[in-house]
């Protein structure tokens, strides 16, 4: 089960990158990084609390994974909401400072995920320091978002594109939330002989996904050139 914990935690990342892509001011973009490596720091003595059993026993809870899909539609419903706020703010007068710093906030599945990224970085390393350790994972943390966010912005130079692959991203955390659940539980579809598997969803999500990954680059390769006319 910890594979779709993992995708979880990956769509979540994707969604913090592009969240703090979207940074209109230095002090925003820092302000961002400053926070995970708060998170990081403030979190050390909870992860020395848990062990490789502990860890073990909630892989092995279903239910986990249902708690986390309706944190997560919740979550990205708000962030929906915000984000339209937010564009409608940038391309007008109305600027709201608030809106504008919420973009400094990751997603609460990303910093969940980062705590138990962290809790099995304590477990599975020795012969350092745990607090030595807890100033590397941070650092280590900060230095990855200030490289992925700079690589994005290299990629996607256009603001507009980046926040509508933001919305986008939020829009698959919904939908994965909505029915990964269903996959692990191998959920039954009443009145009728169905069954919803595993494999057969997994290999059709990674198809859509690289039709709709071709389906963006082209549509780039397409804005460029019409840009460059």
């Amino acid at each position: 089960m910890w594979l779709f914990l993992l995708l979880f935690f990956l769509v979540a990342s994707g969604y913090s990158i592009m969240n703090l892509s979207l940074s209109e001011s230095p002090k925003i973009f820092w302000g961002g990084i400053l926070l995970l490596l708060v998170f990081s720091l403030v979190m050390y003595p909870y992860c020395l609390k848990l062990n490789n059993q502990t860890l073990s026993f909630l892989l092995q809870q279903k239910e986990l994974v249902s708690l986390i899909a309706l944190i997560q539609i919740f979550e990205s419903l708000a962030h929906i909401l915000f984000s339209v706020l937010h564009i409608k703010g940038h391309f007008t007068q109305r600027k709201n400072k608030i809106f504008k710093w919420l973009i400094a906030f990751p997603s609460f599945i990303f910093l969940a995920g980062l705590f138990f990224l962290q809790t099995y970085l304590f477990v599975y390393t020795e012969n350092i320091s745990f607090f030595m350790l807890a100033i590397l994972f941070a650092l280590g943390i900060g230095v990855f978002m200030f490289l992925i966010v700079g690589v994005i912005k290299k990629i996607l130079p256009e603001w507009d594109l980046r926040a509508e692959l933001k919305m986008l991203v939020a829009m698959f955390q919904i939908l994965l939330a909505m029915f990964l659940p269903l996959i692990v539980k191998g959920v039954k579809v009443p009145f009728s002989n169905l069954t919803i598997e595993r494999q057969s969803i997994m290999v059709t999500a990674v198809v859509v996904g690289v039709l709709a990954l071709i389906g963006f680059i082209k549509f780039q390769i397409k804005n460029r050139l019409k840009n460059r006319q």
